[in-house]
């Protein structure tokens, strides 16, 4: 589904991702983990067309995606929520989705005039709330949401593209763990029943371990492991990488 090769970026001489390369297998579950600052963001980010690397590539189902525009990537079948919900605060939480749907249809430019009369749109939208737990809340504005709803509502508005591959910048942060273990349940679920190719950042090892079936591991923005949790808990390299935040 996705493969990176001897991807690079710098900035302003500093080495944010080195020579990184690997690859995500359809309908894989994976996750990226690392200390602040390891460039896992900043991975995210070339994938997706936000920053142009420096050097290597970037393939999606074959083709060749390195540098391009976002929204033509996410046309291709990639999808992707942020750190900071990336919504629209002053929109109902409904209309947030619904425009997520026209947008991916390209019928953005018609938006004020084909909202209400796109009957099939909000319906598909409403389903998506749904599916993220968040049907009741459709009417209310979405800066008025906790902070757990507005991730899983960007979480939403990353499903209405459709994706294949679906990327989650820290879906959990910021969640007390409660929140942070049903969301990664509604992640697996989403995963399970839409077929989606998933890669998720996450800092809380517990749910790395339960969740992902492959763990990349960043560090001074070098892969320094990858495999499954059982080889991953026991790597001497990822063991030293935590030891400042005794995470494993």
């Amino acid at each position: 589904m996705l493969e990176v090769r001897g991807l690079r970026k710098s900035f302003d001489g500093f080495q944010a991702i080195a020579d990184v390369s690997l690859a995500v297998a359809r309908r894989q579950i994976t996750a990226v983990i690392g200390p602040n600052g390891a460039g896992k963001s900043t991975l995210f980010n070339l994938i997706t067309g936000h920053l142009r690397p420096d050097a290597g590539s970037v393939r999606l189902e074959d083709r060749d995606i390195t540098g391009g525009a976002p929204h033509a990537i996410c046309r291709m079948g990639m999808g992707r929520s942020f750190q900071r919900a990336n919504i629209f605060p002053a929109m109902t939480v409904l209309d947030n989705v619904h425009a997520a749907v026209l947008a991916h249809e390209r019928r953005h430019r018609q938006l004020v005039r084909a909202a209400w009369a796109d009957r099939a749109g909000r319906a598909r939208a409403q389903e998506i709330l749904k599916s993220v737990h968040l049907g009741a809340v459709g009417d209310a504005l979405a800066g008025s949401l906790s902070h757990g709803d507005q991730k899983l509502l960007d979480i939403a508005l990353a499903l209405a593209l459709r994706p294949k591959l679906l990327l989650l910048d820290e879906p959990t942060a910021g969640m007390h763990p409660e929140e942070r273990r049903e969301t990664m349940a509604l992640v697996k679920r989403l995963w399970r029943d839409l077929g989606m190719t998933v890669v998720f950042v996450e800092h809380d090892m517990d749910i790395v371990f339960t969740v992902a079936s492959t763990i990349r591991v960043l560090h001074h923005g070098e892969l320094v492991a990858q495999g499954p949790p059982a080889e991953i808990s026991t790597n001497r390299l990822v063991v030293e990488a935590y030891l400042g935040e005794g995470t494993l």
